[in-house]
């Protein structure tokens, strides 16, 4: 019997094998039996179909399938509603049956032999853009329970299915022969920062990994090896003044991504022993190693620190350290401090590595470098967080992609959809430049909405700051209030936890950026937020552990500092809240407004409105009893959808039963908003939920009026809060809050989002 364990590892490795399959055929149909038939044999399914809507009608196609005995004397068709596969088609709903023969709607089909032998059925809806455009299905003749697993790995595959439909569909209406004749080639990814970019690749192939100059031992003794190294440290940092020089005087980019840079030179700066410079020189003392070798071997030790977090920000801290180590490996063998771009060529450049640091984007210029692929990296990591800044598609996660292209080689990047052209034709250059620009249009349309006075609703959305470029995201779609402040990621800048000045500073700085109020949310560490100066003991559950309020009620020294600094800025004019997260216990609320008075009372300063956090069930039918205490309630519906449903939404066991979209949820959150206002405090949400287009329609029809949402998604949430009313969504609400499944409340959702605006639903 296979382990949880081993189902994960076979589920994950499926997907990887059905993405390397797509990356790696040519042809919608060799690619979709390639896909049945990796199913079949993996997952022991006895018979996998995949059906295709045909152009033009609303009948189905079987496009392929593995276990059929009959080769078919004609296309095998299904109607819209035919059959059990039609009624998937149909409702746009997966359906799973252990006896699926006895259902009323089962129609046997005809020149299909052997089909009513496998009477165990899984089918999921392929749906692109809130259309059904196909169906997948499994079928097995041993009668057993299909697990929720297995149909949430189907639904991955659709949704890789749907992606392709929708690129096949486009090369099959241009008639692309490039694609046949293998002159453009085709590779899927991750989209990390959205838009179309036409360019040629420019190929930098980082030093890590090349191990020549590590395979003899060093010829100089260590002081000399030692020697070459400071003096590498040396050089490095004056490149990187000069660096920050130049980007400050041309203004490239704002004063939060200058921070991302000057971090790196505080990095190189830092003299003490488990620094950077001080990790690196212990190794050649110790090892008797090279310079090159102990840069490779000790930027890596130090990387890997940072890669075992599971908080993902923190995580890809670990690129930080590489950038610094290519920069101190170039200097060491000689080599340029950076790439150069070929000054020749005036076509825009797309930057294609296996992983790049922060400065090769920005010394390469905002206006030479159009896109960047990588084999590896992250949505959050400094150098995606400064490519959208500067407006940059980026593609991520296509595996050997260095040894794929060359430079020269002209690409599309879809940054949306996460596709690579390879050499495309012009007239696939003409299509994406085109999607290009209707992409912008719909951008605009969000981001140019106005409230009218004859339609929406009265709404005060605010921004979630922690990245770097959050704050200027938020300024620019006008947002005056700060709902969220998450100070770990300000803590995460510094080697050692920040001091009082440190902490006034920054949190005087952010206020000073908005005209309204700024909600700073005390230290929220722990379980997936780690901050390496932390030594936070392993607990086999952390998610119910040390974190967030209990952590700051366990390092009282630390809590207190950081609330004397949040007071000490208010001094100057500073319109500050404070947020405590995950509370759990009314005395946590009562010791935090303890040392509030203390402090306030020691130096004479006025105290900020309170507020908590409802992230833990218990608070629910407590809000009455906190109501007395606190100024505000702000709902983390991450972790209060997690803890309601017992479900760890990081999980590849049972992430797949995670859902902000659940019915027990819509009932709690119309609760909680129901006895904050009975009560007259503020409530809002601040989670995740709020701000994607189906999680910010539910939440208004729910009633709450005040979110807090990522910069990236508050022209999205304006337009919705604009075009809807107050009658629509009370009958609206009535409407979802009979719905008995997740499935039946999305589709709602998606429906009405539909009929609002298409295009909400053709951005996701």
């Amino acid at each position: 019997m296979p382990t949880n364990v081993d189902r994960e590892h076979l589920h994950l490795k499926i997907v990887q094998e059905i993405s390397d399959f797509v990356n790696k055929s040519t042809g919608l149909d060799t690619i979709l039996k390639g896909v049945v038939s990796k199913i079949s044999e993996s997952l022991h399914f006895g018979i996998v179909s995949v059906y295709i809507t045909d152009a033009g009608t609303r009948n189905l196609r079987l496009a392929a399938s593995t276990g059929l005995k009959d080769k078919f004397k004609k296309p095998v068709t299904l109607s819209e509603g035919e059959g059990v596969t039609g009624m998937v088609f149909k409702t746009m709903r997966p359906f799973v049956s252990m006896n699926v023969s006895s259902h009323p709607q089962y129609k046997s089909i005809a020149d299909i032999q052997g089909e009513a032998q496998h009477d165990c059925y899984l089918g999921v809806p392929i749906v692109l853009n809130n259309r059904c455009v196909g169906v997948l299905v499994g079928q097995t003749s041993e009668r057993r329970h299909i697990t929720p697993a297995e149909q949430t790995l189907f639904e991955i595959i659709s949704s890789r299915l749907a992606g392709l439909l929708e690129v096949a569909d486009t090369l099959d209406r241009l008639h692309t022969q490039s694609i046949v004749e293998h002159t453009t080639r085709t590779y899927q990814g991750t989209g990390a920062s959205p838009g179309v970019t036409v360019g040629k690749v420019f190929l930098v192939r980082g030093l890590f990994g090349r191990t020549g100059f590590m395979a003899a031992p060093p010829d100089s003794s260590p002081t000399e090896e030692k020697k070459r190294l400071l003096e590498a440290f040396s050089r490095v940092q004056r490149d990187m003044k000069d660096l920050i020089s130049v980007l400050n005087k041309d203004r490239l980019l704002s004063k939060d991504e200058m921070e991302i840079f000057e971090a790196h030179q505080m990095l190189l700066s830092s003299e003490s022993p488990d620094s950077v410079r001080g990790v690196l020189l212990s190794r050649i003392d110790e090892g008797k190693v090279s310079a090159e070798t102990a840069v490779v071997q000790g930027i890596e030790s130090i990387a890997a620190r940072f890669e075992h977090h599971s908080d993902r920000y923190v995580r890809e801290k670990a690129q930080d350290f590489r950038d610094i180590g290519e920069k101190l490996l170039h200097e060491l063998l000689g080599l340029q401090g950076s790439p150069e771009v070929p000054e020749e060529t005036d076509a825009p450049i797309v930057l294609v590595a296996q992983e790049i640091g922060p400065s090769f984007v920005s010394m390469l210029g905002k206006n030479r470098v159009s896109g960047v692929i990588t084999e590896r990296g992250g949505e959050t990591s400094h150098a995606v967080i400064i490519a959208k800044s500067l407006g940059i598609p980026v593609v991520i996660g296509i595996d050997n992609i260095c040894e794929l292209v060359a430079s020269g080689d002209k690409v599309i990047i879809d940054g949306r959809t996460g596709f690579v052209f390879v050499n495309p034709d012009e007239a696939l250059i003409g299509e994406y430049e085109s999607s290009g620009k209707r992409i912008e249009e719909i951008r605009h349309l969000f981001e140019t909405d106005e409230f009218t006075a004859h339609g929406g609703i009265r709404a005060s959305i605010t921004a979630n700051i922690g990245f770097p470029d959050d704050v200027d995201i938020a300024l620019r779609h006008g947002v005056e209030d700060v709902g969220l402040f998450r100070t770990e990621f300000a803590f995460a800048r510094f080697e050692k936890p920040p001091g009082v000045d440190e902490q006034t500073t920054i949190y005087g700085d952010i206020s000073k950026r908005f005209s309204g109020r700024v909600t700073v949310r005390t230290l929220d560490m722990g379980a997936d937020k780690m901050l390496p100066y932390f030594n936070i003991p392993e607990e086999e559950n952390p998610l119910l552990g040390l974190r967030a309020i209990r952590f700051s009620m366990e390092y009282l020294d630390l809590f207190r500092e950081q609330i004397k600094s949040i007071l000490l800025a208010a001094t100057d004019g500073a319109r500050l809240r404070i947020l405590l997260p995950m509370v759990s216990n009314i005395w946590e609320v009562e010791t935090a407004r303890q040392i509030m008075d203390d402090i306030a009372a020691e130096v004479d300063l006025d105290i900020p409105p309170l507020g908590v956090m409802l992230e833990v069930p218990a608070l629910v039918p407590l809000i009455d009893e906190y109501s007395e205490i606190v100024d505000f309630i702000s709902v983390g519906t991450n972790d209060l959808v997690q803890y309601l449903l017992a479900v760890d939404r990081n999980s590849t066991a049972v992430g797949h039963l995670y859902t902000s979209f659940h019915p027990a949820v819509l009932r709690v959150l119309d609760t909680i908003r129901k006895s904050a206002g009975k009560n007259r405090t503020e409530v809002s949400i601040c989670g995740e939920l709020a701000g994607s287009p189906k999680g910010a329609l539910l939440i208004f029809a729910l009633g709450y009026r005040n979110l807090s949402v990522s910069p990236y998604r508050i022209p999205v949430v304006k337009f919705i809060s604009n075009r809807i009313s107050r009658a629509g969504l009370l009958s609206f609400k009535k409407h979802l809050m009979e719905q008995k499944s997740e499935s039946d409340i999305e589709r709602l959702l998606a429906d009405r989002l539909e009929e609002i605006n298409p295009a909400l639903v053709e951005l996701g």
